[in-house]
């Protein structure tokens, strides 16, 4: 595969001026918002099955072949004749064999070789990926304020808090208290500049970015690179599936459905036999089921009027006549004793005694008759 052709940025343009202070404040002390480590990953990202070269491509070759030599992974003759394609596998396998460690590949690759060859687009996205500091938010208006790449009037147009609510002079008012806010006007009234730039350059853009919510700061910044050209989208390549984590790789697991919980079988009711002498399918000891209240039974149910009555006069037949069910009676008897005589033998005209096995729906025995052992 021919390498790619090799584009120079000017060191000496604005932008390019700019990307080289924020990359050369990024590796000082106080501003380093992202580590040697995150600048390897970013520009050559690897893992054990491959590695995406993002910086060597746009290197010429008598630029990056010192570099690889310096780092004694590569020869000067060969690193000098090498492809593309050859320097991101021989860097690949440098860093697996532990030859080439993270601050070495960051200080191999200085502030001007970075922003000289790598476009400054793809250096914008490493720089703003980081974890923006007040330090390294002023440095960045600072200096775009200083190059004339913006003006005071473009911020104040700019920055805005709460979703577009707060615009402008606004914005900066909210963090000031009001002992800043008197000096504030104090100052402007002095110099007698009431324009963006006094404004702005009474204030200072110390206590500015200071006193600002980075939300709203940062909406600012994010407008000045898409008006620098710097904030168009860097395509970051697909991830191999060795560096895909488990849980990307692996489908979701979903839980099974939990059982219903198990409603315990209900008790059948305990069975009362039924009386002898009794009719078919009625329980003397139970009183007979009442249909629900409301419900209406349909004329089409009930049996013809003559079987009703055909019904009713066999029943009447198997009662005894009244003389044979009281024959020579003590009725000096209380009124349950007399209810025990008349009632039994209405149940079993054979059999004088009830069963004594027999138990009524609320288990208790039923009593012996008196006055028959």
């Amino acid at each position: 595969m021919p390498d790619q052709p090799k584009s120079r940025n000017d060191l000496n343009a604005p932008v390019t001026k700019l990307c080289r202070t924020l990359e050369a404040h990024r590796r000082s002390p106080e501003g380093a918002i992202r580590s040697s480590v995150e600048f390897l990953q970013h520009f050559f990202p690897h893992d054990e099955a491959g590695a995406t070269d993002r910086l060597f491509l746009h290197l010429p070759h008598e630029v990056r072949g010192p570099i690889l030599a310096a780092w004694g992974i590569r020869g000067t003759k060969s690193a000098m004749r090498d492809t593309d394609e050859k320097v991101e596998s021989v860097v690949h396998d440098a860093l697996l064999a532990g030859d080439l460690e993270h601050r070495a590949f960051e200080d191999g690759l200085s502030v001007n070789i970075l922003n000289e060859w790598v476009p400054l687009a793809h250096f914008w996205s490493f720089w703003r990926g980081g974890k923006q500091t007040k330090r390294s938010i002023a440095r960045a208006f600072e200096t775009a304020y200083e190059l004339s790449l913006i003006d005071a009037k473009w911020f104040l147009d700019n920055i805005e808090s709460k979703g577009g609510k707060v615009r402008g002079t606004d914005v900066l008012a909210e963090g000031l208290t009001k002992a800043d806010l008197s000096e504030w006007v104090r100052r402007i009234h002095q110099q007698g500049d009431g324009s963006p730039k006094g404004i702005l350059e009474t204030l200072g853009w110390e206590k500015l970015v200071n006193q600002t919510s980075n939300d709203a700061l940062l909406v600012a910044m994010d407008r000045m690179a898409e008006k620098l050209g710097l904030g168009a989208p860097v395509e970051v390549p697909a991830p191999s599936p060795s560096s895909v984590s488990i849980s990307q790789a692996l489908p979701p697991i979903e839980a099974p459905p939990l059982p219903e919980p198990s409603r315990p079988a209900l008790k059948s009711e305990p069975k009362i036999p039924e009386a002898k002498g009794s009719a078919p399918g009625i329980n003397p000891l139970r009183p007979p089921s009442k249909p629900p209240l409301g419900k209406k039974m349909r004329a089409d149910s009930l049996p013809p009027e003559d079987d009703l009555d055909a019904l009713l006069n066999s029943r009447l037949s198997d009662i005894p006549p009244l003389d044979k069910i009281l024959g020579d009676k003590d009725f000096s008897q209380t009124s349950e004793e007399r209810m025990d005589d008349v009632m039994i033998p209405i149940i079993d005209t054979e059999e004088p005694e009830l069963e004594t096995t027999a138990t009524d729906a609320l288990g208790n025995s039923p009593r012996s008759k008196k006055g028959k052992h």
